[in-house]
């Protein structure tokens, strides 16, 4: 079976009907969810020439799902 990684960008505090969505669209992967995810820390960008690390505002992943 075939696994998908989705990374999750930018934070906003939710609103009531913004939490509802996302609970319904939870809801409707169900099991498929291999990792329903959890926020992501500090993030450290990797390349050839080194390393940094990186904000939300500089285009960091903020949270992952594994289905």
């Amino acid at each position: 079976m075939k696994k998908f990684l989705m990374l999750y960008y930018g934070y906003e505090e939710p609103t009531p009907e913004v939490m509802d969505a996302w609970q319904r669209w939870f809801a409707t992967v169900g099991d498929r969810f291999v990792d329903s995810g959890n926020p992501l820390g500090n993030c450290l960008e990797v390349t050839k020439t080194g390393s940094r690390e990186m904000s939300p505002d500089q285009g960091a992943a903020t949270g992952y799902s594994i289905i």
